[in-house]
């Protein structure tokens, strides 16, 4: 049996004595049946009785026939011995540890890229290609970001209204000062065309609500979120993967 040992037989039919008092075997597979399955029948005498006749006793066992399992499959694995998670400023570099472990004599080169980096960003590993030949070897994943530029200032300038109530005051200030002194109606004309022509110049020059500061230019740096990057590795037919939880600030 495949453990090494016969368990209990067990009668399966006594029959008539036998005729010429000898033992017969016989070694047969189960038919039909699993051809793993090994039967034997034993017939063997027992005895005379009185009147001469022979006893019989049939003895039949069963035993299963042990078929050693395949070895299991070579593989390899992708760990991350420093942890899954990473934390940076928009702007900063780091690296992360990556484990590659060969079982069962694996010992194929593997291919490894890193995917999911976001705008401004880049994720790669070093080297590229490795061979743990049925054990372990160590690859540095780095990720890189690009900082993110301020926001321009706007300028600030007047309400076009703040130049109109002034002009208006300043004229009608202007106007009396210059009647108060008798000025003629000439030189009241000139000052109030100076007056007008001051006022438009402010309004279309330098007046004017403040405008929305413009929207931040594209490729302004990485942006700030949680980011998930796969880490994978491939050897012809076999791909492992590994997830690292990147957050940008």
């Amino acid at each position: 049996s495949a453990a090494g040992a016969w368990g209990t037989y067990k009668i399966l039919a006594t029959g008539p004595p036998t005729r010429d008092g000898s033992a017969s075997a016989r070694w047969d597979l189960l038919w039909p049946g699993n051809t793993t399955n090994l039967d034997t029948t034993n017939m063997d005498e027992d005895g005379v009785d009185a009147q001469g006749n022979h006893n019989a006793t049939t003895y039949y066992l069963h035993a299963t026939l042990g078929i050693a399992p395949p070895p299991p499959a070579a593989d390899f694995s992708l760990t991350l011995p420093s942890g899954s998670a990473v934390s940076i400023t928009a702007g900063q570099s780091t690296t992360i540890g990556l484990s590659i472990a060969g079982t069962n004599g694996f010992n194929q080169n593997v291919t490894l890229s890193c995917a999911g980096a976001p705008s401004g960003a880049t994720c790669s590993v070093s080297p590229s290609s490795v061979n743990p030949n049925g054990s372990s070897v160590s690859a540095q994943i780095s990720i890189t970001s690009t900082a993110r530029s301020s926001a321009a200032v706007a300028r600030a300038t007047f309400p076009a209204s703040w130049f109109w109530t002034f002009g208006i005051l300043g004229s009608l200030w202007i106007i009396r000062r210059a009647t108060n002194k008798g000025a003629s109606g000439a030189q009241l004309r000139t000052c109030f065309c100076l007056v007008v022509i001051t006022i438009a110049a402010g309004c279309g020059g330098g007046g004017g609500v403040v405008p929305p500061p413009p929207p931040p230019p594209s490729g302004g740096g990485t942006p700030a979120g949680t980011y998930a990057l796969t880490v994978t590795g491939t050897s012809g037919s076999l791909t492992r993967t590994t997830s690292i939880n990147l957050t940008v600030k």
